[in-house]
């Protein structure tokens, strides 16, 4: 069974689940890489950790404010730029959108130890399907390693 992954970041990730293990190869602009996992070493434990950078929120922030400084100012009869209302709100919703563009949901499977652990893009194509490939890699888990002990 094949499963395949891929962001707004052009990071791509391809899992095949083989007769011993799962091979996983993971493709950005940067590089790409190649793993494969014994059933053995693939754990039973999932972890979601969804994680943002904060700096692009306090900007927008600031840039909302200022702007909204200016704006005030322009209605009780200051003078300042032509564009420089729309150019501190504009900036605004740029860094904004940066916030959510820069952060990472990410779904692990883990060993008990956290020795080995597989990582996936959560949600990604959806979830049902990203469960239910899981639910597969375990079902074949299982399998295997009854056949081999």
């Amino acid at each position: 069974m094949e499963f395949k992954q891929f962001d707004l970041k052009l990071n791509r990730k391809k899992f095949t689940i083989e007769k011993d293990g799962l091979r996983a190869i993971s493709k950005s602009i940067s590089g790409s890489s190649e793993d494969y996992y014994d059933f053995e070493d693939i754990g039973d434990k999932i972890t979601r950790k969804k994680r943002r950078l904060l700096i692009p929120l306090f900007i927008s922030i600031l840039f909302f404010a200022y702007g909204t400084i200016l704006l005030v100012g322009t209605i009780n009869g200051g003078e300042y730029g032509d564009y420089a209302v729309p150019f501190y709100y504009v900036t605004g919703i740029i860094f904004f959108s940066a916030f959510f563009f820069f952060g990472k949901d990410h779904l692990y499977i883990s060993n008990k130890r956290n020795t080995s652990h597989i990582q996936f893009i959560n949600n990604n194509p959806s979830k049902k399907k990203l469960t239910d490939f899981i639910e597969n890699l375990q079902v074949a888990q299982r399998n295997r390693l009854l056949e081999k002990y």
